[in-house]
């Protein structure tokens, strides 16, 4: 390991240190925090009213006491009759306001309610209130970290054959560095890349 050290130039160590201390120096030393996140609350009321109609049949209710009138003599039989069989309709509205509407119908014949009938429509107002609460998060950009790359190389020319190792290490704002050591010539390079586009 002592005779490797021997074999590689102090000027290369020199250069791979500043190397090193300057790719330090231009990145960012701490990746920022995330903001907290921006709280939005919405508050909406709707007013909504009921429009359905309800409607009811009632059949004739039974009558709860009977009173007795004593019988004039002098009576149009016929048209006594004639009332009797006929059938009356009556139409009453109970309630008719902003808060309901009340309506009731009856059907009288034969001297008793034949048929009832009643709609009602609520009028009051149904009050909707939503509340939508919204979180929004602001984009972190945080400091990407190293990439860094093993690799090897070979060339040469008619007269010298070159082979060794490399090492690439791309940084968060896309420069990169490689080292190169040639393992046949025992000499090394450096390279530096920035990205223009």
């Amino acid at each position: 390991m002592k005779n490797y050290f021997k074999n590689i130039s102090p000027y290369i160590i020199v250069i791979a240190i500043l190397v090193v201390i300057i790719i330090l120096m231009k990145e960012c030393k701490r990746c920022p925090t995330c903001p907290e996140p921006t709280t939005t609350v919405i508050h909406t009321r709707d007013t909504v009213w009921d429009t359905i109609r309800l409607t009811s049949v009632v059949y004739k209710p039974l009558p709860k006491e009977t009173i007795w009138i004593e019988v004039p003599a002098d009576i149009d039989t016929n048209e006594i009759l004639k009332r009797y069989y006929a059938k009356l309709y009556y139409e009453d509205i109970l309630k008719d306001d902003t808060s309901a509407y009340i309506f009731i119908k009856d059907t009288l014949t034969q001297n008793s309610i034949y048929t009832r009938e009643w709609e009602f429509i609520n009028r009051r107002p149904t009050i909707i209130n939503t509340t939508t609460t919204i979180n929004q998060y602001d984009t972190c950009k945080d400091c990407k970290r190293f990439n860094m790359g093993f690799g090897g190389f070979l060339g040469g020319n008619s007269g010298t054959f070159q082979a060794g190792v490399s090492i690439m290490l791309q940084t968060n704002k896309k420069s990169a560095y490689t080292v190169s050591y040639d393992v046949i010539n025992k000499t090394g390079n450096i390279g530096i890349y920035w990205t223009i586009k």
